[in-house]
């Protein structure tokens, strides 16, 4: 009687870790697992998706406020690499750009921004900093100033405006 008294209670107790390393899933039962993994995962999901959205909103908010720190011996030099942020003004082609992230070059003083693969421009930077440039299809047009480099790009059906800050 107390040999099988044992082997029903050992048998029947629901046990949640193996207690040896070739254990079976019938060797134990699950209680709760996979029921609240199976409602945690969409949440946590959402979640994260929401968080990195609204993170990735804040940290470009918080660059394009942010001056840019130039040092002391680079602030006269306006050759680099500009990067910002590039709006759209007017749209009326589903064509046009949306808002997104612009890069611009300068080098020898001049200018060079590509709008699309097949609209370059090559602008000198005059002495006041402003930039201008005209070509058949499109209008370059702008100002740098203290490390900023302000300006817009008209097509046809496209203007978009672009803020973009020197960076090392």
């Amino acid at each position: 009687m107390q040999a099988g008294r044992r082997e029903w209670k050992s048998s029947c107790v629901p046990r949640r870790f193996p207690l040896f390393i070739g254990a079976t899933p019938q060797s134990h039962t699950q209680t709760r697992g996979p029921i609240v993994r199976n409602r945690l995962i969409p949440l946590l999901l959402a979640c994260a998706a929401a968080g990195c959205s609204t993170y990735n909103n804040r940290v470009a908010n918080i660059v394009a406020s942010r001056q840019p720190y130039v040092p002391e011996n680079l602030v006269d030099k306006i050759d680099g690499l500009y990067k910002g942020i590039a709006e759209p003004v007017a749209s009326r082609s589903p064509l046009c750009p949306d808002a997104r992230e612009g890069t611009a070059e300068i080098g020898d003083r001049t200018l060079y921004f590509a709008l699309t693969p097949s609209t370059l421009f090559v602008t000198p930077i005059q002495p006041d900093g402003l930039v201008y440039t005209e070509i058949p299809n499109a209008k370059l047009e702008g100002k740098l100033e203290n490390g900023r480099l302000l300006f817009s790009v008209k097509n046809q059906v496209c203007e978009t405006r672009y803020d973009l800050r020197r960076t090392l």
